[in-house]
């Protein structure tokens, strides 16, 4: 796989990974991005896979959405490949 499209692959794995984990939590996208510092609508466009955050931001996101980064990526490393 060429490494452009991989890397949007793993965006999008991790887009669903915190949708999946925002859900879980029955947050909202507001109330997740006041938590982690972010816009709403950067939320909106890191769950859809269209940003690339930066490691402060996965950090932020993941303890927004009580978990750790190693088990966000690693969450989106299993979605990697799947279509749900």
């Amino acid at each position: 796989m060429a490494p452009r499209r991989e890397s949007a692959s793993y965006r999008k794995a991790l887009g669903r990974a915190v949708q999946r984990r925002r859900a879980d939590l029955r947050l909202s996208q507001d109330e997740v991005s006041h938590e982690a510092q972010a816009d709403r609508t950067y939320m909106s466009g890191l769950e859809r896979g269209a940003r690339n955050p930066t490691l402060d931001t996965i950090i932020r996101v993941a303890r927004a959405l009580d978990t750790s980064p190693g088990a966000l990526l690693g969450q989106a490393e299993g979605l990697l490949g799947t279509r749900t």
